[in-house]
């Protein structure tokens, strides 16, 4: 292992939880927990659980709320570039 693996688990269940993808969010920090149980990054990982946790509780209304983003042609982004 090297001085970066402890962030790479992190940054791993950060883009999976931003992807909604909770479940497998948690697994790897469960994995990031048991490799790494003394880390100073610990809360960290205990409140990124909590985010995950509290996300995948939540009700889902079936519309997205806040704004919309991605790459010209994804429905609901304008873009000057279009014909």
């Amino acid at each position: 292992d090297t001085e970066f693996a402890p962030l790479s688990y992190i940054g791993k269940a950060e883009v999976l939880f931003a992807r909604k993808k909770y479940e497998e969010a948690h697994i790897v920090l469960d994995k990031f927990i048991e490799r790494f149980p003394n880390s100073v990054l610990r809360s960290q990982v205990d409140h990124l659980k909590e985010q995950i946790e509290s996300a995948a509780s939540a009700p889902v209304s079936g519309k997205e709320t806040g704004t919309k983003t991605g790459h010209a042609g994804d429905p609901g982004v304008s873009s000057s570039l279009r014909p």
